[in-house]
């Protein structure tokens, strides 16, 4: 290790530096002890203990008491506080990250430079996209088969966000009922970011949306379908997995910025929302707890007090209305206000999802390739296999020329029953449907994946008639009563099971109106004559 030299230094600490230099074992020796993180060199940190230690070493190095340091009367004691003192100034980060704990060094670091982060110059050039736990202890409250209601204490959930940095806007968020949130979590939050938004029904009366609250994509009209130039991402794994990339690079034609490791104050914007979130709501709920275990307001009963659809009013009013109100970055002009200035003008610079993109669930979507199986001469016809369930459609059964080869199946993530199928030369082949009982409930990815490791695991036993994920959800009723990680799941799997039902109740009044409009337009239009030919039937047993 070379010794720092001082410059225009005088008496003895030109000395001390001179024999620095002629001992390096002692300088390495000490320097080390004073940088060091260490707990057992915490000591060190008190330049009088070190320079105890700096005069016993010189001692044990054999430097007599005639010779420096040892013939002063102090031991170049002010010598070697001065030496010190302009080591720290020459490695002044070193020195901070000895000196105090990685967050407040990374901090003073940050707050001293401002050329870390590529300037942005418009709204939608750069957004941030970051996790975090939700600070409160909660329930959750879920209908059973039988119709009753049953109460169930599930782990702390995750909230996804998307922050616009130039406006300070929320795009969009998603929560995540699980222990860790995934790549389909990010990926849901950024849909959502870009997808139009539509007002929440709130379940609560005291709760409600404040005048001209509510996100970009729903209520400026520029931003509908819009979508971000580059996204600012940390090391997460779910970040940086490669369906995410993929994602971002390819479908956005997004560029990605994942960030040094360990520096949440490169993604400042986004951090001091979620503090501002828990400040303006979760802290101030029963069931808070805290920032810290010593946080005072930290709950001190067993029981939880929050319900789940209760918490997930409240941060959906919360952040509509941070959305509505003035920011002091933008002038005290709210998010909101400050977009649709920005955008009034035609001049703007905006992308947009492609049309063919926007019907699809294509941003929480990945493509995998699958060989068609199936066998002419034995009556097997054409089907492909994902995640131990068989994929048909009416013209893949018909297309035995297809087997043995490879199809690119681009795979839903939140819903496995239907996948999107091309062939090797780029043309579409069209939806393959899930057969038999996995194709009675939605299911997403994870889901399916869950399981089938319970089926290899022989904890749930299935037959060919057995709706997997109805089982599912009893398996996890029963476990749920003594695991709050198994109440997370059994509550995102009931949410998925009701969305599923309510999307086909729209779907069945959606056909119901589509039928008596047809059947008045007939009546207005009078008798059709009928036309001779073949009636060909479109379906086929499989």
């Amino acid at each position: 290790m070379s010794t720092v030299s001082l410059e225009n230094s005088k008496g003895h600490a030109g000395s001390l530096s001179q024999f620095f230099n002629n001992h390096p074992e002692i300088y390495t020796k000490i320097v080390d002890c004073y940088f060091s993180k260490k707990t057992k060199d915490e000591k060190f940190k008190k330049i009088n203990t070190l320079h105890e230690k700096f005069v016993k070493s010189c001692r044990s190095s054999g430097i007599k008491d005639d010779e420096y340091p040892l013939n002063t009367v102090s031991n170049a004691r002010t010598a070697f506080y001065a030496f010190f003192k302009q080591l720290s100034e020459h490695q002044y980060l070193k020195y901070l990250a000895a000196q105090q704990s990685d967050e407040a060094s990374r901090s003073q670091y940050f707050s001293d430079y401002s050329d870390f982060s590529i300037p942005f110059t418009r709204p939608y050039e750069r957004v941030e996209i970051d996790g975090h736990k939700i600070d409160l202890r909660m329930n959750a409250r879920i209908q059973e088969i039988d119709g009753s209601f049953s109460t169930k204490e599930i782990e702390r959930i995750w909230i996804i966000a998307c922050i616009d940095k130039a406006s300070r806007a929320i795009l969009g968020y998603h929560l995540a009922y699980t222990r860790e949130y995934s790549s389909a979590d990010v990926l849901i939050a950024i849909r959502n970011s870009i997808h139009p938004w539509t007002p929440k029904q709130l379940t609560l009366p005291c709760f409600d949306y404040a005048l001209g609250a509510g996100f970009p994509s729903g209520l400026i009209e520029p931003l509908k379908w819009a979508v971000f130039d580059e996204v600012s991402l940390d090391n997460a794994k779910s970040h940086l997995s490669h369906v995410v990339i993929d994602n971002l690079t390819e479908i956005l034609n997004c560029a990605f910025n994942d960030g040094p490791a360990g520096t949440p104050e490169v993604r400042g914007v986004i951090e001091r929302f979620f503090g501002t979130l828990e400040e303006r709501g979760m802290h101030r709920l029963p069931g808070t707890t805290g920032d810290n275990p010593k946080d005072k307001r930290r709950v001190q009963e067993d029981e939880a007090e929050v319900f789940v659809d209760e918490l997930e009013d409240l941060i959906e009013v919360l952040i509509a209305n941070y959305n509505a109100t003035p920011h002091s970055s933008n002038n005290d002009q709210s998010p909101l206000k400050y977009l649709e200035r920005y955008f009034s003008n035609n001049n703007s610079i905006i992308r947009y999802l492609p049309e063919h993109l926007r019907q699809s669930n294509s941003i929480a979507s990945f493509a995998i390739e699958r060989t068609v199986r199936g066998n002419k001469d034995e009556g097997k016809r054409p089907y492909i296999q994902y995640e131990r369930a068989l994929y048909k459609s009416i013209v893949l059964s018909s297309s035995f020329s297809l087997i043995g080869e490879k199809l690119t199946i681009i795979v839903d993530i939140t819903d496995l029953r239907i996948l999107k199928a091309f062939l090797s030369n780029g043309e579409e082949l069209g939806l393959l449907m899930v057969q038999g009982s996995w194709s009675v409930s939605a299911h997403d990815l994870k889901m399916r994946k869950s399981i089938n490791q319970l089926v290899s695991q022989r904890e749930i036993t299935l037959s060919n008639t057995d709706d997997p994920v109805l089982s599912y959800i009893e398996y996890l009723a029963d476990k749920s009563n003594s695991s709050k990680r198994a109440a997370n799941m059994y509550l995102k799997a009931k949410k998925i099971a009701n969305a599923n039902v309510e999307a086909t109740n729209q779907s069945k009044l959606l056909n119901q109106d589509m039928a008596e409009l047809k059947s008045s337009n007939e009546c207005k239009k009078g008798p059709k004559r009928k036309k001779s030919g073949v009636i060909i039937s479109r379906t086929m047993d499989y």
